[in-house]
């Protein structure tokens, strides 16, 4: 009996032993995993500091001033090149499991300038990117180490072909008084657009974004995003689609409404428009006016409230300019931007905006050089001349009462189509960035390592 109770307790010893091995492991592991989630929002704090700082230097540079680095506790040092890099160490955090942690944050081109336009052929100018190390250290002194990295731009104002800002008026886009119309996508940085059949330029990325869709006989070469109250979806009759391209013929697919590219979730963005205050004012004729900037940035033009250009006259922009109509803008005659122009032409509009006559004529044929911004509470465009722009009016229902075909991209309050418009979106607009827009800064490409 005795040798019995002997091999019992032995028995028992071990697997107390073991069970209190386990339990000291499981332990260990599930300090070291709350030890690793702790690095990354650590992590995680040190990215939003960094985006928080550029998002002021952002607004510095649009405000035509300059933000505060060494204020803000960063230190600054350039390399050879002239590349400046921001370093920042955050007050150390404890937690109340006796964790202690620490941030460590870099911002590298923290002097980026986005105003200044893209220009593909140069090599030289980069967004900036973010290094952020969280380091979490336990009680027993075992510390974890989690770095995020990240490439950051300003986000994307034009991300869609045709967006609507308002979440209750409806219909926010409509081509229902049309008989037809289409809307797809390109590069511009590929080429001009192609309507051959064959996939050379075209593509199938254009998106059309709003509370309330009303697509009637559209054809849609891409994705419809809504919030539609009755169903969800948007209104689509026998005729019209929502669809890809074919990927042999690059005409529309025989399937007429892919049920893949219709989402419930509008996502137009709305970002601040800031009126202009770069350069004093001075008047702008409404004929044979020649704009000319030697910078890469304008000095700007302005007017004092109404700006009406009367039929026939004609404006030429040779260089990057702003236009600035703090009340009415009023296009009857024409506006051309000269094919060798650096751009861009940023026209900003106080109040009602009217396109007509002969419209404006951007003979870049790039999107991005072209940009009107309107907070007023009307748009009209009554062209057919073919717009190679953007055009920003979150306050604004817009209407096109003509078969206008954009190159671009078209943001209002709402968006109502009574002709039948063909829009060319351009890809190259998610990369595009303007001085009137406060845009805050997004995170492009993102990586976890250790």
């Amino acid at each position: 009996m005795v040798l019995v109770a002997l091999c019992l307790v032995i028995v028992l010893g071990i697997a107390v032993t073991g069970y209190v091995a386990v339990c000291a492991r499981t332990m260990e592991m599930s300090n070291r995993s709350f030890c690793t989630t702790s690095s990354v929002q650590l992590a995680e704090i040190g990215m939003e500091e960094a985006l928080w700082s550029l998002d002021q230097a952002l607004l510095a540079l649009n405000s035509n001033s300059s933000y505060d680095w060494l204020g803000a506790q960063w230190t600054i040092t350039t390399d050879a090149n002239g590349v400046k890099t921001a370093t920042k160490t955050l007050p150390p955090f404890i937690t109340n499991k006796g964790i202690t942690g620490t941030v460590t944050v870099q911002i590298k081109n923290c002097s980026y300038d986005p105003r200044i336009p893209y220009d593909t052929n140069d090599s030289k100018t980069w967004p900036p990117t973010i290094t952020s190390d969280g380091v979490s250290q336990m009680p027993d002194g075992i510390s974890i180490d989690k770095q995020l990295m990240a490439t950051v731009k300003p986000a994307a104002l034009f991300s869609n072909a045709v967006g609507a800002v308002d979440l209750t008026l409806n219909p926010s886009v409509s081509f229902a008084n049309t008989s037809g119309g289409i809307v797809d996508s390109y590069d511009s940085n590929n080429g001009i657009y192609t309507p051959s059949p064959l996939i050379i330029n075209r593509s199938d990325r254009a998106i059309i974004s709003g509370s309330h869709l009303t697509i009637k006989n559209a054809v849609i070469l891409g994705y419809a995003t809504t919030a539609n109250s009755t169903n969800d979806t948007p209104f689509i009759d026998s005729y019209g689609s929502v669809t890809s391209i074919d990927s042999t013929t690059g005409l529309p697919s025989s399937v007429r409404i892919d049920n893949s590219r219709i989402s419930n979730n509008a996502n137009q963005y709305a970002f601040d428009i800031v009126a202009p205050t770069t350069a004093a004012s001075s008047g702008l004729p409404d004929q044979g006016v020649l704009l000319t900037s030697g910078g890469p940035f304008p000095s700007g033009y302005y007017t004092a409230g109404n700006w009406v250009q009367s039929s026939g006259s004609i404006l030429t922009i040779t260089g990057p300019a702003i236009i600035f109509a703090s009340s009415d803008f009023d296009v009857e005659g024409s506006i051309i931007i000269d094919p060798t122009s650096p751009g861009p032409v940023q026209i900003y509009v106080g109040g009602k905006l009217t396109i007509a006559g002969n419209g404006i004529d951007n003979q870049t044929m790039r999107p991005r050089k072209l940009a009107i911004f309107c907070t007023g509470t009307q748009g009209t465009i009554s062209t057919n001349t073919p717009f190679y722009g953007a055009v920003y009016a979150p306050n604004s229902p817009m209407v096109v009462n003509s078969d206008l075909t954009v190159y671009g991209a078209l943001v209002g309050q709402s968006v109502t189509f009574t002709g039948t418009p063909a829009i060319h979106y351009d890809l190259d607009l998610r990369k595009a960035t303007f001085s009137v827009v406060n845009a805050p800064y997004d995170v492009s490409q993102w990586l976890v390592s250790n």
